[in-house]
């Protein structure tokens, strides 16, 4: 299978943020929020979690891995 390659860097199909937005999962989102938070030392709100695939030019998930 083909990788879905986001500007991000990461592959659309593992991205957390993605399966979040995808299954439109509040519950996901806020695992991810958390898991994020603490992987980043960042406050990620559940809310922020919006991901686009490759497709899309900006996300947050873009915006984070960028930095």
């Amino acid at each position: 299978m083909a990788k879905n390659i986001a500007c991000c860097g990461l592959d659309c199909e593992e991205c957390l943020a993605y399966k979040a937005t995808v299954s439109d999962s509040d519950e996901s989102r806020k695992q991810t929020a958390d898991q994020w938070s603490k992987m980043f030392n960042a406050n990620i709100e559940p809310k922020l979690l919006i991901a686009w695939d490759a497709s899309q030019k900006y996300s947050l998930v873009t915006a984070m891995f960028a930095r």
